[in-house]
């Protein structure tokens, strides 16, 4: 249970959007500069992209901490609570660490006028300082380059891959879009980026040569093979192969399900690979891939009926998540019914056409959030798939009507904004 002083401290914290987003660096610089720069305190892998960010960084922190360094890991958005956003060795920051780090920036906050981001990235930094970190997972929370996170040296930088979004502030191409994320490679420091074609890989490869970075691809330095998927891990045999040698690390195990889960374990395992100031065994790899945790990404929630959840929020994600639904889940169930509910600023237009054919029965819900796109307006743009298509204002209440209707061979999916995965947690599911 929330204490009273934590609740307000929240509220304080949530009220910061009231400044909306900010795209610049001077706030969070002179925030950190009231702290003393914790952020210049531990190496950092930075991590950007439009998705798999999240997914990479867990992988990241599991193998290191399974090396047995001690690991701070800065991720967003929270599904359940704000303390999973900070992490050291895997355990959230605590209520009370959340109180006091805000207290001690709240000054500064005010005169700058900081936004929420500005001032939960801080808070991380500072946090990961107190408690001696040696390496730190650092995802951006929009973009890369005007990103509050972008006030780091790091060891490596990663570009998971580049698609449409937020194009509103990072641009409507491709090509601008991979301008703004390639903002976080740094000076004779190397990066990796992810599958990407050839115009956004011009874009990389002349941010890299000028200033003196090295740039890999994980097309040209990995190779797949032996790919097993099941719907709740999967299965690769791993080659990667840079400048100091060749890595082949057969029957990796990863604790995640679809082809993308393994294009964001390439892109762990080859950056624990090509950065070496954190010596990494293969054994910490094994181990930390068989065990990373990072919720609602094709997460199993129950076995009987079998539910998934599925953190896919844009055009991006839902051709993810329709690959694994056609490659892994098809193959095993009936029928598969899906709840979707999204923010009203997503391509949700897109996103639809994208998922909807993949499933016998929708149903949308409005998420619990003051950005959301009403359930009945997203089921009127559904039924030109489908001319049934339930709409709740409640998700309790759809889960429970599908639930009625489901038996042992069928399979639910629900997915969309974070702040409808967020509800998971009010309804009673067992294994």
């Amino acid at each position: 249970m929330m204490t009273k002083s934590f609740e307000a401290t929240l509220k304080y914290l949530y009220d910061l959007q009231f400044f909306g987003m900010k795209l610049g660096l001077d706030n969070t610089r002179s925030l950190l500069e009231y702290l003393e720069n914790p952020q210049h305190s531990f190496p950092v892998i930075h991590v950007a992209g439009t998705n798999g960010k999240g997914s990479t960084c867990a992988m990241l922190d599991a193998i290191f901490h399974a090396a047995g360094y001690k690991t701070g890991l800065y991720t967003s958005p929270h599904l359940f609570h704000f303390s999973e956003r900070i992490r050291i060795n895997g355990a959230c920051i605590s209520e009370a660490d959340i109180v006091r780090l805000t207290n001690k920036m709240r000054t500064k906050i005010d005169e700058l006028k900081c936004t929420f981001f500005e001032a939960t990235t801080a808070m991380a930094f500072d946090y990961f300082k107190e408690n001696g970190i040696e390496i730190g997972i650092i995802e951006t929370g929009l973009g890369g380059r005007l990103d509050a996170t972008n006030v780091v040296d790091p060891l490596l930088s990663l570009i998971t891959n580049i698609d449409l979004e937020h194009t509103e502030h990072l641009g409507k191409t491709m090509e601008s879009i991979a301008v703004e994320k390639a903002g976080i490679i740094k000076p004779y420091r190397p990066c990796l980026v992810g599958f990407v074609d050839d115009n956004v890989k011009r874009v990389f490869d002349d941010k890299a040569r000028s200033v003196n970075s090295t740039a890999f691809y994980l097309g040209n330095i990995t190779t797949f093979s032996n790919v097993q998927l099941e719907i709740d891990r999967s299965q690769i045999d791993l080659n990667v192969n840079i400048h100091d040698g060749n890595y082949f690390f057969e029957n990796l195990n990863v604790n995640l399900t679809g082809k993308h889960q393994l294009t964001n374990a390439a892109m762990a395992v080859s950056s624990a690979v090509i950065q070496k100031q954190f010596p990494v065994s293969e054994d910490a790899i094994r181990l930390g891939l068989e065990n990373v945790i990072w919720p609602a990404r094709l997460e199993v929630i129950r076995k009987d009926p079998w539910i998934i959840a599925d953190a896919a929020h844009n055009p991006a994600g839902m051709m993810v998540l329709a690959e694994a639904v056609e490659s892994v889940c098809k193959p095993h169930f009936n029928k598969l019914f899906l709840i979707i509910g999204m923010l009203a600023d997503k391509d949700y237009a897109e996103a639809v056409r994208i998922i909807a054919p993949h499933f016998t029965d929708i149903y949308t819900v409005t998420p619990r959030n003051e950005g959301a796109l009403k359930a009945e307006d997203f089921a009127e743009s559904i039924r030109q798939f489908y001319t049934q298509v339930p709409a709740s204002e409640s998700f309790e209440n759809a889960f429970l009507d599908i639930q009625s209707k489901m038996n042992s061979n069928d399979l639910l999916v629900i997915t969309g904004s974070h702040f409808l995965l967020s509800e998971l947690k009010h309804i009673r599911m067992t294994s």
